[in-house]
């Protein structure tokens, strides 16, 4: 590096260092009216300055001193680098630090990084790296395993883990839906869907989505209903997601084999990649659609066939840890029961139900 751009390099650094320090964007007025600055920023400089606004956000929070009008603040920062430096490397450099760093700089840089997505080349592939990093960060949520029925629920609204996953789940549903209205293309349809399928799991999967008789509902419920509409949106049927429970059991048993000794009616069926699809997501899906009836099914298929499909799913929710998953599958079987008549099964469907709950 030249004297020169050793000295602007110096230079923004200390107007940044100054910005943060005052928390006044208004201080970053030299750095973007210098043509100088920006090209320096656009071309190497971003990495040193993303850092140093991440440190800076971080110190906040090991010292409890960040506080929630603040996020607006370093967002807007982390705009501004973006916009200068409309970069495939900017976008990595912010999807590492959200993947390894505090939610707090997980819900700061969804903003900037759609910011980005108009000159990368590469735009598909960029948007699935996001998608990846979306997951990831809500799938290492947790949430206290709470045995509270009824009106108890309400409870929850007010617990500190639950209000963060709402609003990580708020503002990741803003990312996907932004995505669907800004950058949809038919090449990363199955990539969208799988990844809202997928954040439907942990800890989605655990919390309260049930819609009392009052009408009330908790704001984790509203999320997972917006989530599932937008599923529904871009899969008109969803009884096709039935065809990944059958890719499931077979990637399951044959793990060891290759991918494309799979039958062939089974891959020409799918809509989604040869890879093994999230259980949990595709049961609490499931779930929402046939007990919280947030959208219709075709009346067209055989009551057997979707019951033997959903017990399947019914068993990832009974198998895990939390009271409330556990709830939704013996729900899910409850409501599959109820389709089932006795007097319209043939002896082998008979003997098929039957076996299915004799496993169970």
């Amino acid at each position: 590096m030249s004297a020169t751009n050793q000295e602007s390099k110096e230079e923004i650094l200390q107007v940044m260092n100054k910005v943060l320090g005052k928390q006044d964007e208004r201080l970053l007025k030299p750095i973007l009216d210098c043509e100088e600055y920006k090209s320096a920023i656009a071309n190497e400089l971003y990495e040193d300055l993303v850092k140093l606004v991440i440190d800076h956000i971080e110190g906040k929070v090991q010292e409890a001193k960040l506080f929630r009008r603040q996020l607006e603040f370093y967002e807007n920062i982390l705009c501004e680098l973006a916009k200068i430096s409309s970069s495939e490397g900017m976008l990595l450099t912010l999807i590492e630090y959200g993947t390894e760093n505090s939610n707090d700089v997980f819900l700061i840089l969804l903003k900037p990084l759609t910011l980005l997505f108009d000159k990368i080349i590469n735009k598909c592939t960029c948007i699935q790296w996001c998608f990846h990093m979306i997951e990831n960060k809500l799938s290492s949520l947790t949430m206290d395993n709470h045995k509270l029925e009824g009106e108890e629920l309400t409870l929850l609204e007010v617990d500190n883990d639950v209000e963060m996953i709402t609003e990580m789940y708020t503002e990741s549903f803003k990312f996907y839906a932004f995505i669907n209205d800004n950058h949809y293309e038919d090449d990363l349809k199955p990539a969208l869907v799988c990844s809202l399928v997928t954040i439907l799991g942990n800890p989605m999967v655990n919390a309260d989505l049930e819609k009392k008789d009052n009408g009330s509902c908790s704001s984790l419920y509203i999320l997972a209903e917006k989530i599932v509409h937008l599923i529904c949106k871009l899969i008109k049927n969803p009884v096709s997601f039935y065809n990944c429970v059958s890719l499931n059991e077979e990637l399951r048993s044959c793990k060891s084999s290759i991918l494309e000794n799979l039958s062939q009616s089974l891959q020409s069926s799918l809509i989604f990649p040869l890879e093994e699809f999230p259980s949990s997501g595709l049961a609490n899906f499931y779930y929402l659609l046939y007990c919280e009836n947030m959208s219709d099914i075709p009346k067209v298929y055989s009551s057997v066939y979707l019951f033997v499909q959903n017990i399947s799913l019914s068993q990832h929710l009974i198998s895990s840890f939390s009271y409330l998953c556990i709830n939704k599958g013996l729900k899910l079987i409850e409501s599959n029961l109820a389709w089932i008549d006795d007097n319209s099964l043939s002896t082998l469907e008979m003997f098929q139900v039957n076996g299915l709950l004799n496993i169970m």
